[in-house]
């Protein structure tokens, strides 16, 4: 679980271990790349999965993909103040928001919401990752997964504005 709930402050924080990031990009990069073969049978693994050696261009990937992510969940929920902390992106580090927790939500809700915000962070780094190597089919089947991801996490941070009915 990567969300807490503070009752005595009235809000949920939800953070997110950019290590845990890096490692789902680097492994769902890497299934990807291990089925994709040259004419002659050859895995282009080394064109398209991400390695230790990106970590840094995907931290900085990551540093976008969080403002856009969060900036998703602020726009539908009302934000805490000093709502995102960044300051832990990197090796090791960390990403947070804070939102009011209004209670009008059923229990589930907020792990199916943790979890979508986290694929969203994922996908982002993927989808910008194919772009910064030139792989455009690859960019675009990307995009519109992460597309698809983050229309599901926004339907479900609109049910944190309705009242739960009794």
């Amino acid at each position: 679980m990567s969300y807490t709930k503070n009752d005595e402050e009235g809000t949920i924080n939800f953070t997110y271990q950019t290590d845990n990031i890096f490692d789902s990009v680097s492994m769902r990069t890497l299934y990807r790349a291990k089925n994709i073969k040259t004419e002659q049978g050859i895995d282009l693994t080394d064109e398209y999965a991400i390695t230790e050696d990106e970590r840094n261009l995907v931290t900085s990937i990551l540093k976008t993909a969080s403002f856009e992510v969060l900036q998703e969940v602020l726009k539908i929920t009302q934000r805490a103040s000093d709502a995102i902390d960044l300051s832990g992106i990197g090796e090791g580090g960390t990403i947070s928001i804070t939102i009011k927790d209004k209670e009008s939500y059923n229990e589930n809700l907020l792990a199916l919401i943790d979890k979508r915000i986290e694929e969203c962070l994922t996908l982002f780094c993927i989808k910008d990752w194919y772009r910064h190597c030139g792989l455009g089919e690859e960019y675009k089947l990307s995009v519109s997964e992460y597309n698809e991801e983050k229309i599901k996490l926004n339907n479900n941070l609109f049910q944190l504005k309705k009242p739960t009915i009794a």
